[in-house]
C-alpha cells in the first residue's frame, strides 16, 4: 500500500470549518492518529458540556454553547 491521508474537519461554534490533512506511510499509523484526533474532539466536547451544565445550575443568563464536532477519515492516496 502507498501513502495514506488523514483528512480532518473541525466544526466549532462561531468559527468557519477548519480542514487539514496529514500523510502517513501506513494505514495503521493513520488509524492511530485518527483515534487521537477523535479523542481530542471528545475531550473538547465534554468540556463544553460540563461548562453548559455548570452554567445551567449557576447562571440566570443561561445560553448553552454548541459542542465542537470533528470528522477524521483515513484514505489511501
Amino acid at each position: 500500500m502507498g501513502k495514506v491521508l488523514l483528512l480532518v474537519t473541525w466544526l466549532v461554534q462561531d468559527q468557519p470549518p477548519s480542514n487539514y490533512q496529514a500523510t502517513f506511510d501506513s494505514m495503521e499509523a493513520c488509524l492511530q492518529a485518527q483515534a487521537e484526533v477523535i479523542a481530542d474532539g471528545d475531550r473538547m466536547k465534554q468540556g463544553v458540556i460540563d461548562h453548559n451544565n455548570w452554567l445551567a445550575k449557576n447562571s440566570t443568563a443561561y445560553n448553552p454553547g454548541i459542542p465542537p464536532e470533528v470528522s477524521a477519515v483515513c484514505a489511501a492516496q
